[in-house]
């Protein structure tokens, strides 16, 4: 199943023009999906007998094999990326702010004159890159981070320790830990600590949400306790209630038994508490949302031909917290797909309306005037 979806993937959801290579891809897909199907009980057994951390390297595995094959069928984009990956001017690499080998991020950053002053620090733009909670590295969406370092942010893309090297609340204390390490060493990139964006794509935007209910609810229940100041959260194609996601979207896809997100979360039976959706409705029941003074606003931007993390993820979240009194605004795109929602950042133009949108809420939020797209600073 994975090798299929991948395989049309690749073919169409990212608009290939290599149909020779697509081609292949498919007939690919289609020999691993046929051959899985005719799988015996007892060969089934000996893959369900691996502990199912070493079943998702497995399956990991698979999708980093399926990334360099999309890599090889859209060359130009493969070469931009890791051209601005290993560029060194104006990027720190691999910069830690936690011990783990997953606890590190990316800073690109606007090389200012050396006589700049404070005055002159950048608002600071945070990335939270989606793969299912267990996939994905921040190294894929370098061109993210100097997109916008062209234009005049400082822009910081991390790793979390995704499954199987940690749970759903070890990713969103790795977000809140990341926040933290903004505040406290961003001026050293000519970043303001005042002026913080996340924004997530996916899981991502899922872990951003969750971080900012965390740090609300801290920020309420311990008073004394300085929280990073963030002023806005980006949720791009983000999955809010991950029971539907499971029992509807997943499983009526027949993904459920691959795809690694129930047992991130810990298990079905903790899919509420890993759920910020389920999360909030239940503190509004209870009347307890003191703790939404300290939320930010948030902002919802999705296409309607997301098949992956439906539309209706962020609609029916938007709707809950603007009922209750949380600052929230949704945007809605025809034609875009769950992919298109992230490579459309890639691109160094504002070709589409989800991205002027959302550069449009940065600018509003950290009141950055709204220079013209440049190539580099």
């Amino acid at each position: 199943i994975n090798a299929e979806t991948w395989g049309w993937t690749a073919c169409f959801k990212m608009r290939l023009r290599k149909p020779i290579v697509a081609f292949i891809i498919c007939a690919c897909a289609y020999v691993c999906v046929k051959k899985a199907r005719k799988l015996s009980a007892n060969e089934l057994a000996l893959f369900l007998n691996l502990t199912r951390a070493n079943q998702d390297r497995l399956v990991a595995f698979m999708v980093e094999i399926g990334t360099m094959l999309v890599g090889l069928t859209k060359p130009v984009l493969a070469f931009k990326i890791i051209r601005t990956w290993l560029s060194s001017r104006g990027i720190a690499h691999n910069v830690p702010y936690g011990p783990a080998a997953r606890q590190c991020l990316d800073v690109f950053y606007p090389v200012l004159p050396k006589t700049s002053n404070e005055g002159n620090l950048r608002p600071v733009l945070v990335f939270i890159h989606g793969g299912a909670w267990a996939f994905g590295d921040k190294k894929h969406y370098a061109l993210i981070g100097e997109t916008y370092r062209a234009r005049g942010l400082v822009t910081v893309v991390a790793n979390y320790r995704k499954y199987p090297f940690g749970d759903v609340h070890d990713m969103t204390n790795d977000v809140i830990d990341i926040l933290r390490w903004v505040e406290s060493n961003i001026k050293r990139f000519n970043g303001d600590p005042n002026k913080v964006v996340i924004c997530g794509h996916s899981a991502g935007a899922h872990l951003s949400v969750f971080a900012a209910y965390k740090l609300a609810h801290l920020a309420c229940e311990q008073p004394t306790i300085k929280i990073p100041k963030v002023l806005a959260v980006i949720g791009l194609s983000g999955v809010y209630d991950i029971s539907v996601h499971y029992h509807v979207v997943e499983t009526g896809r027949g993904v459920q038994l691959v795809s690694p997100m129930a047992i991130a979360m810990g298990g079905i039976d903790k899919f509420f508490d890993a759920s910020p959706h389920n999360l909030f409705e239940k503190k509004a029941l209870q009347n307890e949302l003191d703790f939404i003074q300290h939320l930010p606003p948030l902002f919802f931007l999705h296409g309607t031909s997301d098949t992956t993390a439906p539309h209706r993820h962020s609609t029916s979240f938007h709707e809950l917290l603007v009922k209750h009194g949380v600052k929230s605004q949704i945007f809605l795109y025809e034609d875009v797909t769950h992919e298109d929602a992230v490579l459309l950042l890639f691109d160094d133009s504002d070709s589409s309306s989800l991205k002027r949108d959302l550069w449009s809420i940065i600018c509003s939020v950290t009141s950055q005037a709204t220079p013209p797209l440049t190539q580099g600073a």
